[in-house]
């Protein structure tokens, strides 16, 4: 089986009142400034108070028909696994049995079909996926049939989002419609033959080097960070406002860095001087608001309690029961946390001998289901998806 590459962080709950941090107001333009404590980072913090104490096992069905290579997307609704895979362009549903209910590969030149699968989101059920070649966007059943597109020619995205009946396209990096610039584009589902309304003007410089996950939806609103991933803005019907400032301090790459358009150097120089260059991804809930970033030498999550002020800094999730949080692996759905875990991550921790991960997992039906998946070999299997409830 193919290498799996997740490019999604792990961000959770925090307890009320595990650190303290000052939470500074600019009531003028009434946005929070969030400061970054770095002088009480923890190397780890235990996440088993968090989660509900039971765990679903779901070893996904390998077929010659969906091998997974390289997760882009993953979501849990209805007690479905949605997984778009970027290797195989293709969205395969799975039940809690690991059986494929579902492989939607429609990739070609038809009208019914994509030529890339660039972003995926649900709604209500349904699969749409934005086409960034075709210019279009497509939608789904769950069985996979196509029910309709509508022509994103004048678009371009690089995330896709829904809230209520409005499809969002996002751009990191500003796009050039209508004359100005903007990062947000939010097209109404029931009604796609309408114009898309252009939102969130942006600076005027288009650049930027990406990041791994630069919204999060929570009911019918969602938090939006565009370069220079310092701005979360709060998007809720088809208004966005600018709600959090993240205050890296001295950590920060310097602004002359950031809108150097010779990105390359301002990535050697962040690596060389150990700079942060932005918010990597982010996650909320009612009451907490995550923030994944990292330096060339650490990753790090800030927790934010948005009632308090008060913040956890954190380099890693650990739980003696279920074993640690893996950054790259997993994601927050519908209230649960889904961890995608491969053949080859497991057998190499084990021959190394490093694998505590692995041997001192405290869940026996974790461990055999590992002993049995080990034994298939890597060419043979799909990975193993862990679902956890996280508490209320």
């Amino acid at each position: 089986m193919k290498t799996i590459l997740f490019p999604l962080c792990i961000l959770l709950l925090l307890p009320i009142g595990c650190a303290n941090s000052p939470q500074a107001t600019n009531k003028k333009e009434s946005i929070t400034t969030i400061t970054i404590d770095w002088d009480n980072v923890q190397d780890t913090y235990d996440y088993s108070a968090l989660m509900e104490d039971s765990l679903l096992v779901v070893p996904l069905e390998f077929r010659d028909d969906c091998i997974i290579g390289e997760i882009t997307y993953m979501a849990y609704d209805d007690s479905l696994i949605y997984i778009a895979d970027r290797k195989s362009q293709a969205v395969c549903i799975f039940g809690l049995d690991g059986k494929l209910r579902t492989n939607l590969h429609a990739y070609g030149e038809g009208p019914e079909e994509y030529r890339h699968l660039t972003a995926f989101t649900l709604y209500h059920g349904e699969m749409i996926i934005f086409d960034l070649l075709g210019r279009k966007l497509l939608a789904y059943d769950q069985q996979g049939h196509f029910l309709r597109s509508i022509d994103a020619s004048q678009l371009w995205a690089n995330e896709l989002f829904t809230l209520g009946n409005d499809l969002y396209l996002a751009n990191e990096g500003a796009f050039h419609y209508q004359d100005q610039d903007y990062h947000l584009f939010a097209i109404d589902v029931e009604q796609m033959e309408e114009e898309p309304e252009p939102l969130l003007p942006g600076t005027g410089y288009q650049g930027g080097w990406g990041t791994g996950h630069p919204y999060c939806t929570l009911g019918d609103e969602a938090l939006f960070t565009p370069f220079p991933y310092e701005t979360l803005y709060l998007v809720k019907d088809r208004e966005v406002q600018p709600v959090y400032r993240v205050d890296f301090g001295k950590r920060r790459l310097p602004k002359k860095y950031i809108y150097n358009p010779e990105y390359l150097e301002a990535l050697h120089i962040a690596i060389k001087e150990n700079y942060v260059i932005g918010l990597a991804r982010i996650a909320q809930s009612s009451r907490f608001l995550f923030l994944n970033f990292g330096d060339a030498n650490s990753s790090y999550t800030c927790i934010y309690d948005k009632k308090t002020g008060q913040q956890v800094v954190a380099k890693q999730l650990v739980s003696a029961k279920k074993g640690p949080i893996r950054w790259a692996s997993g994601v927050i759905s519908n209230g649960f946390l889904l961890q995608a875990l491969t053949a080859e991550y497991w057998e190499v921790a084990r021959r190394v001998g490093q694998s505590s991960d692995f041997q001192n997992i405290g869940y026996n039906n974790l461990r055999q289901a590992f002993t049995e998946y080990l034994k298939k070999g890597t060419d043979e299997v799909n990975p193993v998806i862990l679902i956890q409830k996280l508490k209320e």
